[in-house]
């Protein structure tokens, strides 16, 4: 058999390869790779077919063995990857040939018949020993030792003298790219979009290590885009991809980490385990992830920030009934479609996966996460009452399972203060998380949304919000939060420019609905209203309690009051937003008391304009006592919080005395990726001030202070080979980030 390709001959059977009727030569693995690649064309050859083709199944070979082959059969056909001929890769997936592949007749060849003479079959003998031999070295060369690493083969570094440096300013920072489903089912897409979502949630939880958010990174799905244009894109210095094939309740994943700007591969595994065994495979990745990075660092010479990147065990879960992982997956998938549909069977997915593992912390975050999006005008599934009283079910798992995710404080601050009323606890606690989510943008934009907003405090809302949108610029919701803010405030364009994508269409229609209802602009609120209600239809409560708005605006108030009036009607059954529909005065009273026994949060938004706003009296001193807001803390941060002053006053007589020509030494602004922290001096003292807090710092060695209010907030300064200041790291708890100085003048 003689197969044409492009201007090549390849002759299947005399395992010969010419062009123009010169020879090239090709060693027997290349042969198998190039002729699995001609009889799949011109289909995609996938990575693990490829792989069972040429190496048989069950072979342990990784991404980075595999890709190192397609380079050397590359080169031996002249072929360039950045602009192929010959062979194309496809991100995640794997290969095929670009040319047709036609197919001519052989020319005859003569054969005989003859008895093997006694030399010959000495030969065949010599020559079946030496090919075993052979088989034999290169098995034990394939499978257990590293790639070549020749200098036309560059590609993974494999010494330490070898790995790139990390640009330490920006990173390390991982992306974790979608991983591409090559189960022979389609269906199983989720599970690899789950995959990588998880990894992602592990990285955030078990390291210290700067993780983009899924929806940043997922936007490259099924996209050929090189890896340092990712990075860019990103601010990634690191990539994470790969693949995921399920087979009944078997699962081999294959996952490779990237350092970003020099596209050299650092890291590969393959892991053939049971569906119940996945949160391992989790966290064995995230800790070769640390372990790889660590290792860059010390190739570059940087041990001083070895402890802002580790790996923090947690207590183990055991095994995961395969089920519930399933519905968990199936459920994230659904919910990041953004449609009311969707959303309400993705909480019932999460609800039955706990069901199945009542343990299952993931599966816990995720319900609240959803229920609590549920609440939104968008989708007006449930009250927040609703989701404040699930929030007891859940407290009571995470003491009975052991639960350690930081956003438990946070949920349990929330159920205190805007369920129970209990403003000061509820907002210390509140308070007490903020600096252990500083890297949770979802958290960080819930906070803005449900608390500050509603609180008027748009100072803080604001700079919860943007510091959301700079982790994660890419989420519809966090687009949501902050143009909402920004409409509020008045910066109604910058609110339209956040919402430019297209990928969730009713969503973001609907954002777009409500900066139009706040402008005014009823051209673009009927426009943006009836792309919404495509997927909705008229009778759901987002279209109606905004086209009742559109009739106010249009003069048509009976028509308005008739269609609000239908909505009070229908209140304690079919949830709606009181501050967002128009109300007939007559049913202001009735509507108002059902939704503050739903814990809506139009009330306390109302009340904190004081009795001259837009709740007056009587309503205004009745729902002020209901709300308990003669409670509400003026100043959250008191001694539960921070240090009582006795201890301050301990602290402040044990100080180390200094100079203040030694404070200036240290003054600046320390900076990487995510953290930034300012020193500066302030009659006499020096102080310090990061995200959400403030405060003195009191020496307790030459470069070492602790916070005069902080219990756990210590601060080190590092000098480099100069002599000069130019590192901090600081820490808070088991909270542990770092900034080098910056010497560019932008304070």
């Amino acid at each position: 058999m003689i197969r044409l390709i492009s201007d090549l001959q390849f002759d299947l059977d005399r395992r010969e390869l010419s062009r123009d009727g010169t020879p090239i030569h090709l060693t027997k693995l290349n042969f198998k790779v190039l002729r699995a690649l001609v009889e799949a064309a011109p289909g995609l050859l996938k990575h693990d077919e490829l792989i069972d083709q040429v190496w048989g199944e069950n072979r342990v070979i990784t991404p980075e063995n595999l890709t190192q082959r397609i380079k050397v059969l590359r080169e031996a056909l002249g072929d360039d990857a950045n602009q192929p001929i010959y062979i194309e890769a496809v991100r995640g997936q794997g290969f095929r040939l670009l040319p047709d592949v036609e197919a001519v007749a052989a020319e005859p060849t003569s054969t005989s018949v003859t008895a093997p003479s006694k030399n010959r079959r000495r030969l065949f003998g010599l020559s079946v020993v030496a090919t075993v031999v052979a088989l034999l070295t290169w098995f034990i060369s394939e499978r257990f030792t590293a790639p070549d690493n020749t200098p036309n083969n560059k590609a993974v570094a494999k010494t330490v003298g070898e790995l790139p440096r990390i640009d330490l300013l920006k990173g390390p920072t991982v992306a974790v790219l979608p991983f591409v489903n090559i189960s022979e089912d389609p269906n199983n897409e989720f599970f690899g979009d789950g995959i990588s979502e998880e990894i992602i949630n592990t990285l955030v939880r078990q390291t210290k290590l700067p993780t983009i958010a899924r929806t940043s990174s997922f936007q490259f799905k099924n996209q050929q885009v090189d890896g340092k244009h990712i990075g860019e894109r990103l601010g990634a210095t690191h990539l994470l991809e790969g693949s995921v094939r399920k087979s009944g309740q078997r699962v081999r994943i294959t996952a490779q980490l990237i350092d970003a700007p020099s596209g050299i591969h650092l890291w590969s595994n393959q892991y053939d385990r049971l569906i119940d065994n996945i949160f391992e495979i989790q966290t064995e990745i995230s800790t070769s992830i640390v372990d790889e990075i660590k290792r860059q660092l010390s190739a570059q010479g940087e041990e001083r920030i070895q402890g802002a990147f580790t790996y923090s065990e947690i207590i183990p879960r055991g095994k995961i009934k395969p089920e519930a992982y399933e519905a968990y997956l199936k459920g994230l998938a659904l919910r990041s479609r953004l449609l009311p549909d969707k959303l309400g069977t993705a909480i019932d997915l999460f609800e039955e996966a706990i069901r199945l593992e009542p343990g299952f912390e993931e599966a816990w975050l995720a319900l609240l996460e959803s229920q609590s999006l549920a609440t939104s005008v968008h989708f007006l599934l449930l009250t927040p009452g609703q989701v404040w009283s699930n929030v007891d079910r859940f407290l009571d798992a995470a003491e009975q399972y052991n639960f350690s995710h930081p956003r438990i404080p946070l949920y349990r601050g929330f159920a205190l203060a805007l369920n129970e009323y209990r403003w000061k606890e509820g907002l210390e606690e509140i308070a007490r998380a903020l600096p252990k989510i500083e890297n949770d943008a979802v958290a960080l934009a819930l906070v803005a949304a449900v608390l500050y907003m509603p609180m008027h405090d748009h100072s803080r809302a604001g700079e919860l919000a943007e510091r959301a949108y700079a982790l994660n610029p890419s989420s519809p919701i966090i687009q949501f939060v902050l143009s909402w803010l920004y409409s509020i405030v008045g910066r109604q364009q910058d609110a339209l420019d956040l919402l430019q994508s297209d990928d969730w269409p009713y969503f973001t229609a609907i954002n777009r609905v409500i900066v139009n209802w706040r402008t005014g602009d009823v051209a673009d609120l009927d426009k943006n209203i009836r792309k919404a209600e495509k997927y909705v239809g008229s009778n759901h409560n987002a279209i109606r309690t905004f086209r009742s708005e559109l009739l106010r605006l249009r003069g048509d108030h009976e028509a308005a009051e008739v269609l609000g009036g239908m909505m009070v009607d229908e209140m304690e059954e079919k949830p709606m937003v009181v501050g967002w529909s128009y109300i007939p005065s007559d049913r202001f009273a009735e509507a108002l008391a059902i939704a503050e026994r739903q814990r809506q949060g139009q009330p306390f938004y109302w009340l904190m304009y004081g009795p001259t706003g837009p709740l007056r009296e009587p309503y205004y001193s009745i729902y002020f006592k209901k709300l308990k807001l003669d409670e509400f803390p003026t100043d959250i941060n008191s001694d539960h919080l921070w240090r009582p002053d006795d201890e301050q006053q301990t602290l402040l007589d044990s100080a180390m005395p200094m100079e203040d020509s030694e404070f200036q030494r240290l003054v600046g602004t320390y900076r990487s990726n995510n953290h930034e922290i300012r020193i500066f001096v302030d009659e006499g003292s020096l102080q310090y001030r990061r995200r959400f807090v403030g405060a003195s710092l009191v020496p307790v060695s030459e470069n070492k202070f602790v916070s005069l209010i902080e219990p756990e907030m210590e601060v080190e300064f590092f000098t480099n080979q100069t002599g000069e200041y130019d590192l901090c790291i600081w820490r808070d708890g088991q909270q542990t980030s770092y900034g080098y100085r910056d010497i560019s003048g932008s304070q």
